[in-house]
């Protein structure tokens, strides 16, 4: 199949609009294939995802109201929560992991994603599950960290927060580029550096990349709401039936709502993770924006390969 449309190339320098035209234009060219493989690892994720959820939130939330033995309900919402937290976590790693790997696939092929398959795949999806997880634990300490010093600050005085807590906020955006960077950094730069690299560059280019961010981020969350908005019904229907002064005492613990609370928490988490990509694609083209200006990849790289021009 001829590609019509040019590839879009991610160390570009592009303004806001051309950032925001490139995300929506890749995910035109390239729903088929997100779809796809998204559905496949993400929609068991999310099975999984939903059970765990709603089992800790009727067990530590629904239960506790109306049962006098609380303790054993609590004991199991928290061991259902730290389920829960884990799946998150994991299913966030193999998200991201297999979003990249079909990122770079879509760059380093000449059809692109058109009739892509799990052997194009799987050496980067592995990898990429590697390296999220050292991300994770990498961004676990960082944020240890910070609280400590956070506590130990407003332990002296309380009105320290006045300036941490902002801090907090203000250092988001710029972590913002530390997963793109550390998955398609084609040198292997340490995860230390690449840490260093995005706080500092970061902070140069903050005002774009709040801008992006917050874009793609308030697009998804027109999607995210509408798929989250069923679940939040049913949830609140049952968290009012639960209540022993109401007249709906009849319906808790109906099996009815039960599964109906279950198949809408799938449809939330799945449609999250589906229109999460575009928060992803817009950073990610922010990545290359930065690349490109500060260290002229392209040009680079057009050396390095002369002989073959």
């Amino acid at each position: 199949m001829n590609n019509v449309l040019p590839k879009i190339e991610l160390y570009q320098k592009r303004d806001f609009g051309e950032k925001v035209t490139a995300t929506f234009q890749f995910v035109r060219e390239n729903w088929k294939p997100l779809l796809k493989y998204l559905t496949i690892l993400m929609l068991p994720i999310s099975i999984v995802q939903s059970l765990c959820m709603n089992m800790y939130l009727d067990e530590g939330v629904i239960n506790v109201m109306d049962e006098t033995d609380t303790g054993a309900f609590m004991a199991a919402g928290m061991g259902y929560y730290a389920v829960t937290v884990v799946c998150s976590v994991v299913g966030g790693v193999l998200y991201y992991a297999l979003f990249y790997a079909l990122f770079a696939a879509y760059g380093r092929r000449d059809e692109r994603l058109h009739g892509i398959t799990w052997t194009d795949l799987s050496a980067d999806f592995y990898r990429n599950v590697r390296r999220g997880f050292i991300l994770v634990g990498f961004t676990v300490l960082v944020v240890m960290a910070y609280m400590v010093v956070t506590a130990m600050l407003a332990f002296v005085t309380p009105f320290t927060l006045i300036l941490t807590l902002p801090l907090l906020l203000i250092c988001a955006v710029p972590l913002a580029l530390f997963y793109p960077a550390y998955m398609l950094d084609a040198g292997s730069r340490g995860v230390g550096a690449t840490f260093a690299w995005s706080m500092k560059q970061g902070f140069h280019f903050w005002g774009g990349t709040f801008l992006v961010t917050l874009v793609c981020y308030l697009l998804t969350s027109i999607v995210g709401g509408v798929c989250s908005v069923p679940w939040y019904i049913v949830y609140i229907f049952r968290l009012l039936s639960g209540m022993p002064e109401t007249d709906f005492v009849s319906l808790h613990g109906n099996t009815f709502l039960s599964v109906l609370q279950f198949l809408f928490g799938i449809i939330m988490l799945y449609g999250t993770y589906l229109a999460s990509v575009v928060v992803m694609l817009g950073v990610t083209y922010q990545y290359g924006h930065i690349r490109e200006k500060t260290d002229a990849v392209t040009v680079t790289d057009d050396i390095e390969h002369f002989d073959t021009l």
